[in-house]
């Protein structure tokens, strides 16, 4: 089977962690799969879906295309299996309290009509497929490395670190908890490590803040003691977060604590593998008693986090269910 993946961009994190990462998985089960750019002008277009004639299947990465592009994808007859890891039909922004926006919605309605099939990050995603024009979906978490270095909780010394990684234009929702981690540092003496492309800073807490690369990513993640990741319950973009933060951390056996909004609460169950967050006012109670408890409780929590990322969301695993759900697809287009 040939599937040509067509991605958002290949410097984009969505692009790299759910296509580009997957396809040696993929080629190792079978799987010949290309992946190349969303083309930026109309020949490039023409140029690429006549070579998607070549292939058993497109898999279209998050882009929904205008209506002209929409006319040279319908030339294609391979299936289009639509992948999606946000909620792209709704505004990143409120406008007048609301994020719902009609041209965002159509665009993306109009994709999955395109499409044949879907692949989406979590079940709140998987919700947002039309009811009127249901098509397969396949819930397809973003997939996390395994073999990464992991957090040797028994020769650490020194103050608890505290952690978030993440691009710098999520950093609000680290800042919304910033007072709460600045309250529990200064009383437990512990410190923050922010590991993005921007620096970031808060009035009365002592922050460690390191560059991001894919190179030192993992291990500067193995270093910490407790990750964090805080969402915004009343955005759709937050919902449909595919909880990538805490499955690196739990990868890395660091424990990890989180909103307890949308995939967040399926990954972790609370006080077995992680800690949920239900309220914003709760964050501070929540980490002071785990600072409070100490590296022991922290090591125990990571290792549970560890074994649930082994078994549900590594590559290997993932691949297991893409491969089929691809040839279902394939199948059912003819």
């Amino acid at each position: 089977m040939r599937v040509l993946a067509v991605v958002q961009g290949r410097g984009l994190a969505s692009s790299r962690i759910r296509i580009q990462e997957m396809i040696p998985h993929l080629r190792w089960a079978g799987v010949a799969c290309d992946a190349v750019p969303y083309p930026r002008s109309l020949p490039g277009l023409w140029s690429l879906t006549t070579r998607a004639e070549g292939f058993d299947l497109v898999w279209l990465q998050k882009k929904m295309p205008s209506a002209g592009d929409r006319l040279l994808w319908k030339r294609v007859a391979a299936p289009i299996v639509f992948d999606f890891d946000d909620a792209i039909g709704f505004r990143k922004e409120p406008r007048r309290g609301s994020y719902y926006s009609w041209t965002r919605a159509r665009r993306f309605r109009q994709v999955l009509r395109l499409a044949r099939a879907a692949t989406c990050g979590n079940r709140y995603l998987a919700s947002l497929v039309p009811r009127d024009r249901p098509i397969p979906t396949l819930i397809y978490p973003s997939p996390v490395p395994v073999a990464v270095p992991r957090r040797d909780y028994g020769a650490a010394s020194g103050p608890v670190r505290l952690g978030w990684i993440g691009g710098g234009g999520n950093l609000d929702s680290l800042r919304a908890v910033a007072p709460a981690v600045a309250r529990v540092c200064g009383a437990r003496g512990a410190t923050l490590r922010v590991i993005s492309d921007r620096p970031f800073a808060f009035q009365g807490l002592a922050v460690e803040n390191v560059l991001w690369s894919l190179e030192s990513q993992a291990a500067e993640l193995a270093e910490l003691d407790l990750g964090l990741m805080p969402l915004d319950g009343d955005s759709p973009f937050d919902r449909g977060k595919c909880s990538y933060k805490l499955l690196q951390y739990m990868a890395a056996g660091i424990a990890a604590v989180g909103s307890a909004v949308g995939m967040n609460a399926e990954v972790i169950e609370d006080g077995r593998n992680g800690r949920l967050v239900h309220r914003a006012e709760d964050w501070e109670r929540v980490l002071d008693e785990l600072l409070r408890a100490g590296r022991p409780e922290l090591a125990a929590l990571g290792a549970a986090g560890r074994r649930s990322v082994e078994a549900e969301f590594s590559y290997e695993g993932a691949c297991e269910r893409l491969v089929p759900f691809f040839r279902r697809a394939r199948a059912e287009a003819r």
